[in-house]
């Protein structure tokens, strides 16, 4: 899961989000929702995700943080072999000889 630290990029370049909105061309509501919903926003639309980037002269990387929920951690276990994924798709139909 990623979680969204606009907040901190914001305090940590000393600007106001009124002028990130207003310099990004993303409205303030939005901007607003996704500092509010710290930890809660499931998704950033690519194109908001890029307008941040240019406007606060950062990387994606600056924008987000990866936190291991509980779904992450199956998946590190099943790709170490201790549990096994199910599989995905329509079964195989076996064929008759």
């Amino acid at each position: 899961m990623f979680t969204i630290t606009l907040d901190d990029v914001i305090k940590a370049r000393g600007v106001t989000l009124y002028s990130v909105a207003r310099d990004s061309r993303v409205p303030y509501n939005t901007l607003q929702r996704l500092v509010q919903n710290k930890g809660k926003q499931t998704s950033i639309d690519l194109s908001v995700l890029s307008r941040l980037c240019v406007t606060l002269d950062c990387t994606p990387n600056d924008l987000l943080k990866h936190v291991l929920d509980n779904d992450d951690k199956a998946i590190q276990m099943a790709l170490r072999g201790r549990i096994e994924l199910p599989k995905r798709g329509r079964p195989k139909k076996e064929t008759a000889q």
